[in-house]
């Protein structure tokens, strides 16, 4: 079978000033974004714990009516990106699935 192009890797943090600009030609950039505030998270704030985590009931929390905020508030941020935007990757989870489809 035909073996894949070695790719070479150079992280760094992108000015916000320099936005697109600042993205050599026939570079990709890799936004990593965390799932917004869900249900478990302010479940752990409210009891002061991270008892909260060890409960299966939290594996798939859903947003929250802050987290559905915080998702959609990315929207603006990720336009100037956004004819660049290729690919959305999301983990199964509901929380990563609704802030991608808000967010994107």
């Amino acid at each position: 079978g035909a073996s894949a192009a070695p790719v070479a890797v150079r992280a760094s943090r992108l000015s916000p000033v320099a936005g697109a600009e600042g993205v050599p030609p026939g570079a990709r950039v890799v936004h990593f974004i965390r799932h917004a505030e869900g249900t478990h998270n302010k479940a752990r704030t409210e009891a002061g714990t991270d008892e909260e985590y060890s409960n299966w009931a939290w594996l798939d929390a859903r947003l929250t009516d802050t987290g559905e905020a915080q998702a959609a508030a990315l929207g603006p941020e990720l336009l100037l990106e956004a004819n660049r935007v290729e690919v959305v990757l999301v983990s199964p989870l509901s929380r990563a699935i609704h802030t991608g489809l808000l967010a994107f």
